[in-house]
């Protein structure tokens, strides 16, 4: 039983990191971080939706776990016009045996400049639930958070920001935002990341551009990205993340791998509503 909670706990923080990867280039990036908000270019339209396949492998045996959906909407956030971008991470039924997830994760972005404006994280992964709420107050460069644990009550806490901090979803959204042609090949950058009550400063490099095939996809064009991990719970602090995003208008996180301290985690685009431009990324093969 302790075996089941620690690899199921470790793979919960890695479909975080993976998740929390595909955002990472941005908080070098917005206007001052180099971001293109421009509605004419944006990447993404506002009723776009997209499914994410995690897969865990341990001791070479690779198995799809868990289904992510990530679905966009226009709509007003108390009394704001916003974009709200909805995800939702559900185990499959096989696994919900060994370590089921139910997770939440919202983020309700600000149309002109993409900024976030609130954030929610409802998760309850075999029982451990934690909750957090963010409510970003730009002007005082601070977020406000409503925090909470387990069965813990809830506590609030202020968290201090740079004007390029993100929560795990808004930044997946940032970036693909970046106007890559303004980028070198090995460039490195350093991002800030809310995640809970802290931020969290992680290094990335702006890899190659290279083909690479998807499982049930096909092939695609892609910008890799790598990111060495802070160490924690689920990883020892040596390992690389990375990431590939496709080469065309719309900046898919179409594969990310990273290992995690026991296993490794994929996950790979499996489908896609709404995406604003044609997948022009996409090759018969390498």
């Amino acid at each position: 039983m302790r075996l089941k909670k620690r690899s199921g706990r470790l793979l919960s923080y890695g479909i975080l990191s993976a998740i929390m990867l595909v955002a990472m280039l941005v908080s070098a990036q917005r206007n001052s971080c180099k971001l293109d908000t421009s509605l004419d270019t944006r990447a993404f339209r506002t009723d776009e939706e997209i499914k994410i396949v995690v897969s865990y492998s341990w001791f070479l045996v690779w198995t799809d776990v868990v289904d992510v959906w990530l679905k966009l909407s226009a709509e007003k956030k108390d009394g704001k016009d916003a974009i709200r971008i909805n995800g939702y991470g559900k185990s499959r039924p096989f696994y919900d045996w060994f370590y089921q997830v139910r997770d939440i994760y919202e983020t309700w972005l600000d149309p002109s400049s993409l900024r976030p404006l609130f954030f929610n994280r409802d998760v309850n992964e075999d029982g451990y639930l934690l909750k957090n709420f963010y409510t970003y107050d730009w002007d005082n460069k601070r977020i406000l958070a409503r925090i909470q644990k387990r069965n813990k009550p809830a506590y609030l806490d202020t968290i201090a920001i740079t004007p390029c901090t993100n929560d795990v979803i808004s930044l997946i959204y940032s970036i693909r935002n970046v106007d890559f042609s303004k980028l070198q090949l090995g460039d490195r950058f350093s991002i800030d990341l809310a995640v809970d009550d802290k931020v969290h400063s992680i290094a990335i490099k702006y890899d190659k551009v290279e083909t690479i095939k998807v499982k049930g996809m096909g092939f695609f064009r892609c910008i890799k990205l790598s990111a060495k991990m802070v160490k924690s719970r689920a990883f020892t602090g040596k390992e690389n993340m990375f990431i590939w995003i496709t080469a065309d208008q719309n900046r898919l996180p179409i594969y990310m791998e990273s290992p995690i301290k026991v296993g490794t985690i994929k996950a790979r685009i499996t489908e896609m509503k709404n995406v604003r431009y044609p997948l022009a990324s996409k090759v018969a093969s390498k």
